[in-house]
């Protein structure tokens, strides 16, 4: 027979044992819910991590392209060849000062007077590309050395100096000449052109590039020459071409 004490005994050892169950298993599932939090919090912060590692890697790669861009784009246009002139000011010893004829003739702008104290035979109306040749050496600078020798009273229109400067800024972007040597070589031009610098007819020159397919600028020297009736000579094979009575190449002008 059992007694009341063992009843109450077995019936407080079986609660305590149902208790001490039930406990256990209360930890094991708050355990399990902390590790699927912290499972949780991790899946958040790395979808976080890979929007803002996309958002980089896009403005990256758009910058990029823009670098690339920029870069090919300052390629384009690329002058085939490197121009040799000295990048430091050139000193009067090393300019031949038979490459700097004094001007027969002081022509003051806009005035078309005529070179009535040069000799006709040795007055020449040059384009830029001769003078871009004489003061930008290059496989050309020797023929217009040549034809120098042979004429050395240059003259032109006013627009010469703006085609010039064109030449040279592109030589500046394209070709690594520096602003010094630009400079140095337009104030060159400027000494060999001596102020015979003319102003040409509007109308005569819109009715020149109206006869042929030639620019209005190339014009311009056309007119000149033959208002001054003097050989205007050129490298241009399109005004060769168009003007065969007044345009001459530089080949056969120092022939």
């Amino acid at each position: 027979m059992i007694s009341d004490y063992s009843c109450l005994r077995y019936a407080g050892s079986r609660n305590f044992s149902t208790g001490k169950s039930l406990f256990k298993r209360r930890i094991d599932y708050d355990s399990r819910i902390g590790d699927n939090a912290n499972v949780y919090w991790i899946v958040e912060n790395m979808r976080k991590f890979q929007k803002v590692l996309t958002i980089v890697v896009v403005i990256a790669a758009v910058v990029l392209a823009g670098i690339m861009l920029g870069w090919w784009g300052s390629r384009g246009g690329k002058l085939p060849s490197t121009p040799t002139i000295a990048e430091t000011p050139i000193s009067p010893a090393v300019v031949d000062p038979i490459r700097l004829p004094t001007p027969v003739v002081e022509i003051p702008h806009p005035s078309l007077a005529p070179l009535t104290n040069a000799n006709p035979k040795e007055v020449s109306v040059t384009d830029t590309n001769l003078i871009a040749y004489f003061v930008i050496r290059d496989a050309n600078s020797e023929l217009a050395d040549a034809v120098c020798e042979a004429d050395p009273v240059w003259v032109a229109p006013l627009l010469w100096r703006s085609e010039l400067q064109s030449t040279l800024a592109k030589y500046i972007r394209h070709a690594g000449m520096s602003l010094e040597a630009a400079l140095v070589a337009l104030r060159l031009a400027e000494e060999v052109i001596g102020g015979r610098e003319y102003h040409v007819s509007s109308e005569k020159v819109l009715e020149l590039a109206m006869q042929t397919d030639c620019s209005a600028y190339d014009c311009e020297y056309v007119a000149l020459a033959q208002d001054l009736d003097v050989p205007l000579v050129t490298a241009d094979k399109q005004v060769l071409k168009a003007f065969p009575k007044i345009a001459v190449s530089m080949e056969k002008f120092v022939k």
